[in-house]
């Protein structure tokens, strides 16, 4: 298992299916630095994690080594991305952000799925897409 250390910025640890501690490694390293992870999704046809961060604007693909891979800024339709899976029928990426989810390719271009949501109450910052 792999889980974003949300208190403890830029921290991503991994642990085996009884809870053990096994590693852990930083995004700051990256192109573009991830130095504040908001959300972590696995994709298991390219046998990648994808981390999404708000603060700065990025997505940054690493191996399971946590060894990073080129990333990409996001941009337009969405800001402020806290939310990220993979979706394993299109090989694409969602990700959810300020009142959207929206659908990425693998290399950062907006693709035409996704749609606008704003909850009846509360904050508009969609995160924690499974």
């Amino acid at each position: 298992f792999f889980v974003v250390d949300f208190s403890n910025s830029m921290t991503i640890h991994e642990f085996d299916p009884a809870g053990n501690f096994l590693a852990q490694f930083t995004t700051t390293s990256c192109t573009p630095a991830a130095p504040s992870p908001n959300d972590i999704a696995y994709d298991p046809i390219n046998d990648l994690l994808w981390v999404v961060d708000n603060t700065p604007t990025v997505v940054v693909p690493l191996d399971r080594n946590g060894v990073c891979q080129p990333g990409w800024s996001f941009a337009s339709p969405s800001s402020n991305p806290a939310g990220i899976t993979f979706n394993r029928n299109t090989g694409t990426l969602l990700i959810g952000s300020s009142g959207r989810i929206s659908e990425w390719s693998l290399q950062g271009a907006p693709l035409a799925g996704g749609f606008p949501f704003t909850p009846p109450s509360g904050s508009a910052l969609l995160n924690g897409i499974a």
